[in-house]
């Protein structure tokens, strides 16, 4: 993955140099139209959101989410069970990419300007890893306690230790990594199973 992304950021850097196309404005990259403001962007994210999390509810229990789970355990036995791996590997990349071009698109549009070495980043990568790592892998609502963990806790810890936060975020993701395996999402579930214990 870091190696496509590389790769990506490389040739979006060399496309209008290498084509007549004006396509990603190379290193200067490329400006939009203003924004409509914050309030319809917000809609647009929660949208996004709900749609992406409700999918993901619904696969859980389905025959497609049942595959996939076979493949991330085992994809070898999981082929010789009948499971058609090629085909489901397909979907889920097809599916992700509408996902990740519709976010992307509505953000670019909301941040006015483009820019292959921001976009390719190898720092979004981890980002997004590391929010669903400390939200909770394989669960629905992970990626959204980890993203907003993650925001808040950089947000208040880069306003008040400017060049050391990044040390306390990384050190509060290996204690989490640690302690809690599960992600976030885990210790709120271990939380609600001792109420119900005592209840």
């Amino acid at each position: 993955t870091l190696a496509l992304a590389e790769s990506t950021k490389q040739l979006a850097l060399a496309w209008d140099r290498l084509t007549r196309i004006p396509l990603t404005g190379g290193s200067a990259g490329v400006s939009l139209p203003l924004s409509a403001g914050y309030v319809p962007f917000y809609y647009v994210m929660l949208g996004l959101m709900t749609a992406v999390t409700v999918a993901a509810l619904w696969l859980g229990g389905s025959k497609f989410g049942y595959g996939l789970r076979a493949i991330a355990e085992n994809d070898r036995l999981a082929e010789a069970s009948g499971v058609d791996i090629h085909c489901l590997k397909r979907r889920v990349y097809v599916v992700s990419a509408c996902v990740m071009a519709m976010t992307g698109g509505t953000a670019g549009y909301w941040l006015s300007y483009i820019n292959a070495a921001d976009v390719f980043s190898a720092s979004i990568t981890f980002q997004m890893v590391v929010m669903a790592l400390l939200g909770g892998l394989g669960t629905p609502f992970g990626p959204i306690v980890g993203a907003a963990f993650l925001t808040l806790v950089s947000e208040f810890l880069g306003t008040r230790f400017v060049y050391h936060y990044l040390i306390a975020i990384g050190v509060i993701i290996v204690l989490v990594s640690l302690f809690a395996p599960a992600g976030l999402t885990g210790i709120l579930e271990v939380v609600r199973r001792r109420r119900e214990a005592t209840a």
